[in-house]
C-alpha cells in the first residue's frame, strides 16, 4: 500500500459504479474522475494523481486507516463521519432501486410484502442496503437473507442467473447498465435519495477540501455540470430507464410535487412570520426558531434539487418532442423558483422585503446577462409584504420565462422592466423594442390563459394591459398595495 508521507501524490480510491466512477480498459473514468482532473488542472496543484481500484468495502477500510486520501461517490452518514471527513458540497443526488428477474416480476409486484424469506443480493456497506435493511425491520413483513457481492455488476449478474431473488443497486448504475442484463426488471420501490460527496481520510489537508468544495460550487452555478459532465456519461437508451407508462407517471408526479412545493413555500413563510411576532415575548425560543428556519430552507433546497435532477433525467429521455418542450419549460421554472427562494431567504426581514434589491437581482438571474439583449431595470425603493412579494415573483418569473423563450435574445434590442409605487397601487411595466406581432398573439393565447398566471392575477386582484406599437410592445400590470 501507499505511504501517506509522500505529499507529492494524491491517492484516490475508486470502485466499479458506472457512470459515477469506474474503469474501462484499465483506465479510470466517470463523473468523479472528470471533476478531480479538472480540479487539479484548474488549481495548478503540483500533485501526482494516483487512482487505486478496489471494492467499496475495502476502500472504506483503507480510508479509515489513512492509506488513501480520497474516496469517490460516497454517501454521507453519521456512522461514516466518525472515521471519514466529507466535502460540504454534494456532487449529485442518487437513490437505490430494487430489481428482480423478469420471470418473477408479476409475483413480486403483488406479494413482496407477504411474510417469507427472500435472498437479496447487496454490496456490503452499501448505503442503500443499510437503508433497506432498516426499512424491512420497521415496516415490511419479510425476512431477508442477504448475499454479499463485490459490486453492483455482480449483484445484477447473480440476479439474472436466479442466484438471488432481489438485487439492490444505485439508481444511476441501474439506469446505465440495465441493457446488459436482458432478464431483469425494476420493481416500483425506491430507497430514499442521498447526497453523494467526496470522502477524505481524517487529518487530510483542509485547504484542498475547501478548494474541492469551491470547484463543486463553481460547476453547479452554471449548466456546465449537466451539459458537459453529466450528459457525457448519462446517454439516453431506448432499452433502459423508464417505459412510457412510467415516464408519464413520473412526469405527473414531478408536476404535483412542484405544485405542493409552491404551497409549502408560501405556508412556510406565513408560519415563519407568526414565529417572528412571538420572538419579542419568547426570547428563549430564538435559537430554536433559527434552527427551524434553516431546516425549512434546507428541506426546500433539497426538494428542489431532487425535482431538478428527476426533471433533467426525464428531459434527456422524453416521450415525444412535445413532452420534451414541456419538461424543459418545467425545468426552467424550477430553476427560477429556486433562485427566487434563495434571494428571498437571504433577506433579513420576515414580514416585509425591499423591492429594489429583491426584484432587480431576480430579473437579472432569470434573464442571464450573458446575451446580446440589453436589459434596463428601474425599481422604486419601497417595501412590500412578503406574501405579496412571493406572488409578484411568480408572475414576474412566468412573464420573463415566456419572453426569454419567445423573443430574440441574440439581437441587440432592449427589454425594460419598471416597478413603481403609486399612492394605492404598484405598477409593473415590461417594454420590448423588437418585433412583437407573433409574441403578442402567443402571449394572449398561451400566457394569459395559463392556470398559474390566472391564479396569481386573481389573488393579487390586479389588472393588465398590452400595448403594441410600430416597432415595440409593452405590458403593464397594476394591483392594489393592500
Amino acid at each position: 500500500m501507499y505511504s501517506r508521507s509522500n505529499r507529492e501524490s494524491l491517492v484516490i480510491g475508486i470502485y466499479e459504479n458506472k457512470p459515477l466512477v469506474y474503469t474501462e480498459n484499465g483506465q479510470p473514468k466517470g463523473i468523479y474522475v472528470d471533476i478531480i482532473k479538472e480540479f487539479v488542472n484548474d488549481n495548478n496543484l503540483n500533485l501526482k494523481i494516483e487512482f487505486y481500484v478496489d471494492e467499496f468495502v475495502n476502500l472504506l477500510e483503507l480510508c479509515k486507516k489513512g492509506e488513501i486520501d480520497i474516496i469517490t461517490a460516497i454517501a454521507y452518514s453519521k456512522e461514516r463521519e466518525k472515521f471519514i471527513d466529507f466535502s460540504n458540497e454534494s456532487v449529485i443526488i442518487n437513490w437505490g432501486e430494487l430489481f428482480v428477474h423478469k420471470d418473477k416480476k408479476e409475483l413480486f409486484d403483488k406479494n413482496y410484502t407477504k411474510s417469507r424469506k427472500y435472498t437479496i443480493g447487496v454490496v456490503k456497506e452499501d448505503i442503500y442496503f443499510k437503508e433497506f435493511d432498516l426499512l424491512t425491520k420497521k415496516l415490511l413483513n419479510i425476512e431477508p437473507v442477504y448475499v454479499y457481492f463485490r459490486d453492483y455488476a455482480e449483484v445484477l449478474s447473480s440476479l439474472e442467473k436466479k442466484i438471488v431473488d432481489i438485487g439492490i443497486v444505485g439508481r444511476f448504475f441501474g439506469f446505465m447498465n440495465r441493457a446488459l442484463y436482458q432478464n431483469i426488471e425494476p420493481l416500483s420501490i425506491f430507497i430514499r435519495p442521498v447526497e453523494l460527496k467526496f470522502g477524505f481520510r481524517k487529518e487530510f489537508d483542509k485547504h484542498i477540501i475547501e478548494l474541492i468544495d469551491d470547484k463543486l460550487r463553481e460547476i453547479k452555478k452554471t449548466n456546465y455540470f449537466h451539459n458537459s459532465i453529466l450528459a457525457k456519461y448519462i446517454v439516453p437508451d431506448k432499452h433502459i430507464f423508464f417505459n412510457s407508462t412510467l415516464i408519464k407517471y413520473v412526469f405527473y408526479v414531478i408536476i404535483s410535487l412542484f405544485s405542493l412545493l409552491i404551497i409549502s413555500f408560501i405556508i412556510g413563510f406565513i408560519l415563519n412570520k407568526k414565529v417572528k411576532r412571538q420572538t419579542a415575548i419568547l426570547q428563549n425560543l430564538v435559537k430554536e426558531k433559527d434552527i427551524l428556519i434553516k431546516e425549512l430552507h434546507h428541506r426546500i433546497k433539497n426538494n428542489l434539487q431532487i425535482i431538478k435532477s428527476m426533471t433533467f433525467l426525464q428531459m434527456i429521455n422524453p416521450i415525444s418532442s412535445d413532452s420534451s418542450k414541456d419538461i424543459e419549460m418545467l425545468y426552467n421554472r424550477i430553476e427560477y423558483f429556486g433562485e427566487f427562494h434563495k434571494i428571498l431567504y437571504d433577506n433579513e426581514g420576515f414580514e416585509t422585503v425591499k423591492a429594489l434589491p429583491l426584484f432587480e437581482l431576480f430579473v437579472k438571474k432569470v434573464m442571464n446577462l450573458n446575451i446580446a439583449l440589453k436589459l434596463d431595470i428601474k425599481i422604486d425603493d419601497f417595501e412590500v409584504d412578503i406574501e405579496k412579494a412571493i406572488k409578484i415573483g411568480i408572475i414576474i418569473g412566468e412573464i420573463l420565462l415566456f419572453l426569454k423563450n419567445n423573443i430574440d435574445i441574440n439581437t441587440e434590442n432592449y427589454l425594460s422592466f419598471y416597478m413603481k409605487k403609486e399612492i394605492n397601487e404598484i405598477i409593473i411595466i415590461f417594454e420590448y423594442s423588437g418585433s412583437c406581432d407573433i409574441i403578442i398573439d402567443k402571449f394572449l393565447n398561451d400566457m394569459i390563459s395559463s392556470k398559474m398566471f390566472q391564479l396569481m392575477l386573481k389573488q393579487l386582484r390586479d389588472d393588465y394591459k398590452v400595448i403594441k406599437g410600430d416597432n415595440s410592445c409593452s405590458l403593464s400590470i397594476k394591483f392594489p398595495i393592500n
